[in-house]
């Protein structure tokens, strides 16, 4: 009968695969969470502040009829995105966002925030990349931005992006 004798080395590439299967998701899980609950937390914001019909859902002529929004002193900017049908913001946006950025709430260690709908993926994408090229041409670095995520109402085309800072 053979002994086996853990080396030096065997002990760290096990120490290491205890970090990688274990640790590692465990603080992604915890950030995602923690995340989740901030989000949740958020005080001061609120998801939808467009006028709903009696039964809580919004109509297409409530959504076009002020399809943009923009508070400058409070740092928040809303306007509607068509997936199905845009790629990138239009230019009226793109004038407003660069406004929006010059904001006295748009300090230096202020995150942008990014309200969008729960869609499916190609749509989300389609959304997420419209935002994120519109704010980088305005030299916002990525990690200035951050996405929230909220129950979009059944059956739209088009969708209310909010825009704020934090």
């Amino acid at each position: 009968m053979q002994r086996y004798i853990l080396t030096e080395r065997g002990k760290w590439i096990i120490a290491m695969l205890v970090v990688v299967l274990i640790v590692i998701p465990l603080i992604v899980f915890a950030a995602s969470v923690l995340t989740r609950e901030i989000n949740d937390n958020r005080s001061g914001v609120s998801i939808n502040d467009t006028p709903q019909s009696a039964d809580g859902e919004m109509s297409g002529d409530q959504l076009q009829e002020n399809p943009e929004d923009f508070d400058f002193s409070d740092g928040v900017m809303k306007f509607m995105f068509t997936p199905s049908t845009q790629t990138s913001l239009d230019e009226n946006t793109i004038a407003m966002l660069g406004a929006f950025l010059t904001s006295p709430q748009n300090t230096e260690n202020a995150k942008i925030a990014v309200e969008i709908p729960q869609l499916p993926d190609a749509e989300s994408n389609i959304i997420t990349t419209a935002v994120i090229n519109a704010l980088t041409n305005f030299e916002v670095p990525l990690s200035k931005i951050i996405f929230y995520v909220y129950q979009a109402p059944s059956g739209m085309e088009s969708y209310e992006l909010k825009i704020m800072t934090q």
